[in-house]
């Protein structure tokens, strides 16, 4: 961003920007978080594709993931009711499910924040810019334009700032949660599935 363009914004630019730099951070680790620790291989989701699974090759290729990732706890619950008697199976995919949706979950409250805070930090840096520009009206009596134009581009450029950033955190915030619902909704699918196809092998 052009730093004269900064400076004419007023002083609601600094806590802007600021709330820009955490909105991108989470974005970052939202995305990253996605990658290491959910994202299936597309070996192992062509393998689910089908109502039929070839359940030990399938166990074979889910031990090559992170034990870090989510499907990973998942699936060996899954495989490991072939040979002991877990309690409550139901329950612990439940559980693994919802532990997954609480992680990710964690710092999205903080977009939802941005959202609602950036356009109306903006709105404030456009009475700042606007009262600054009738002070100057009533002192000069319209003689100063140059002022008055500075006032005018202050309330401006911090509305257009706030108004980009929300824009980009809905943004997000909506895909991030999308992507969750997904995630969860695969989790359901292919649980399903494989304690199917184990009742049948």
């Amino acid at each position: 961003m052009n730093l004269t363009i900064f400076y004419q914004g007023g002083i609601v630019m600094m806590p802007l920007s600021v709330l820009a730099i955490i909105a991108l951070a989470i974005i970052i680790d939202k995305i990253i978080f996605l990658h290491k620790k959910c994202l299936l291989p597309k070996d192992i989701i062509k393998n689910l594709a089908g109502f039929e699974i070839d359940i030990k090759n399938f166990f074979n290729q889910t031990k090559k993931l992170s034990k870090q990732h989510y499907f990973y706890n998942f699936f060996k619950l899954i495989e490991d009711s072939q040979t002991q008697k877990l309690g409550n199976l139901e329950g612990k995919i439940i559980y693994e499910a919802k532990k997954f949706e609480k992680d990710f979950a964690k710092n999205l409250w903080i977009l939802e924040t941005i959202i609602t805070s950036a356009p109306l930090l903006g709105l404030l840096g456009t009475i700042f810019g606007m009262s600054a520009s009738f002070k100057i009206i009533g002192e000069n009596n319209l003689t100063n334009a140059s002022g008055i134009t500075a006032g005018v581009a202050e309330s401006l450029i911090a509305t257009a700032f706030g108004l980009i950033i929300a824009l980009l955190a809905l943004f997000a915030y909506n895909f991030f949660t999308k992507i969750q619902s997904q995630i969860l909704d695969d989790m359901e699918i292919y649980g399903n599935k494989l304690l199917e196809n184990l009742k049948n092998s």
